[in-house]
C-alpha cells in the first residue's frame, strides 16, 4: 500500500469511498455543504497550506486523511479520516493517522484539534489510543441530515 496526494482528478473516487463510510451510519456525502472540499480537493487542502492523501493498493483507494492549518496560531485540524470497510483492522487507519501526526509536526504545528461525528464510536476509541482527548459536543446542520460532533485535541 502506498500514500499519495489527492488531486482534483481523484475527487469522484474519494467521494465514493467517503460516501460508502457515511452510508454505514445512515448518512451520505453532501457536496452542497460539508462536502464542498471534496469537489476541489487541491484548492481545499494544498491550496490552503494543508495536505490531503489517500492510501491505495491494487484494489483501489483504501483510506483517506487530511491536515489543515486552523485560524488559531500553531494549531492544525485533521479531516477526512475514512477507511474502506473491508480494510479496517489491517493497519490502514494507523498508517494514515501516523502520517497526519508526522505531517502536522513537519509543518510546525504544536497542537491538533478536530471534530468527529458522534456516530463513529469505534473511531473515537482509535483516537484515544493516539492520545487525543474528547471534549465538547456541537450540533451541525451542514450535512444531508443534522448530526453532532465531538471535539478531540492533542498536543504534538
Amino acid at each position: 500500500m502506498k500514500l499519495r496526494p489527492v488531486t482534483d482528478a481523484d475527487s469522484a473516487a474519494v467521494v465514493e469511498l467517503i460516501d460508502s463510510c457515511l452510508r454505514e451510519i445512515g448518512d451520505r456525502v453532501f457536496p452542497e455543504g460539508e462536502g464542498q472540499d471534496l469537489m476541489n480537493p487541491e484548492a481545499s487542502y494544498a491550496g490552503r497550506g494543508g495536505a490531503f492523501v489517500f492510501m491505495e493498493d491494487d484494489t483501489g483507494i483504501t483510506g483517506t486523511h487530511a491536515v489543515l492549518p486552523t485560524s488559531e496560531n500553531g494549531t492544525a485540524t485533521f479531516r477526512r479520516l475514512y477507511v474502506r470497510k473491508d480494510m479496517r483492522g489491517h493497519g490502514v487507519g494507523k498508517r494514515l493517522m501516523q502520517w497526519a501526526i508526522d505531517e502536522a509536526i513537519a509543518k510546525g504545528f504544536e497542537r491538533v484539534v478536530f471534530w468527529s461525528d458522534t456516530r463513529f464510536a469505534h473511531a473515537h476509541e482509535f483516537f484515544r489510543r493516539f492520545g487525543f482527548v474528547k471534549g465538547e459536543t456541537r450540533d451541525m446542520d451542514d450535512g444531508a441530515v443534522p448530526y453532532s460532533e465531538f471535539r478531540f485535541e492533542r498536543a504534538l
